[in-house]
């Protein structure tokens, strides 16, 4: 049920911090032998090396979806307790602040925000579904011209059918992923590793044509030149009016618009 993506992050987990610790460190290679004890030693293991939590806990994730795909296959019968986990675990995401809006709806509140970073780097996180931090390093090198698109077509069947259909007028070349370097003693206790443990570069497409003509006009108007610091962003938003109408923009947090475009596009 997972994305490609997402599977893909779960094996270079396994592979990386799960696989090497169990099976070559402790040569446990049957994981009917990875009781609870033993995750124990693993999680400590993680705590020593891997300082952030939010890293740590996605080592966590693939080894609980691992350990879920055994037991569907009966290859093993229970699945041990994972440290801190509890037995049901409530999702953080919360809903949009307030009604459901359309691509025109989007498209008028943004016109409204004062000119400047701020809203082209807002609008790039509508139009495209990226990250905060990767809109804030967008710059107009990394749209990608008439002289790319054969190269995507032939990589990328999804943004095909997208230009097929008409719905895409801009694409993006995103590759800002930070890249944390992996601590020396797990290398010596893993060896060298043949994938990175962060996600790498991808195509991203605008798939409204009336907000990819609107960044259009925002980079003609040169709202895409100030230097913009990630915290600024956030205490921009703080500073925006209250949003009257039923969609309640102003309360949308940076990850909201990422999940919107999501929405909308499906």
């Amino acid at each position: 049920t997972a994305k490609h993506s997402t599977i893909a992050g779960y094996e270079q987990a396994l592979k990386q911090y799960v696989f090497p610790f169990f099976v070559s460190r402790l040569e446990l290679e049957n994981p009917k032998k990875w009781n609870s004890d033993v995750i124990a030693r693993w999680e400590a293991f993680l705590m020593d090396h891997i300082p952030k939590a939010s890293s740590r806990n996605r080592k966590r994730v693939a080894l609980r979806r691992y350990l879920r795909f055994l037991k569907r296959k009966n290859l093993i019968k229970l699945i041990p307790q994972i440290e801190d986990e509890s037995n049901s675990r409530n999702s953080r995401e919360t809903i949009i602040p307030g009604e459901l809006p359309n691509w025109d709806d989007l498209l008028s509140y943004l016109k409204i925000i004062p000119a400047g970073r701020y809203r082209f780097v807002r609008t790039i996180c509508v139009a495209f579904g990226l990250r905060i931090s990767e809109a804030d390093a967008v710059d107009v090198e990394d749209f990608i011209g008439a002289e790319s698109e054969e190269h995507i077509d032939v990589k990328n069947d999804f943004i095909k059918k997208i230009k097929d259909k008409n719905l895409g007028a801009l694409f993006l070349y995103v590759n800002k992923a930070s890249k944390r370097k992996i601590d020396k003693n797990i290398i010596r206790i893993l060896g060298e590793q043949d994938n990175d443990p962060k996600s790498g570069p991808y195509t991203a497409c605008c798939t409204n044509k009336d907000l990819a003509c609107f960044i259009v006009q925002l980079i003609q108007n040169g709202e895409h030149l100030m230097d913009y610091k990630k915290d600024q962003i956030y205490k921009t938003i703080q500073s925006l009016p209250i949003d009257k109408s039923e969609f309640k923009f102003h309360q949308y947090r940076p990850h909201d618009d990422r999940r919107l475009n999501i929405t909308l596009q499906c």
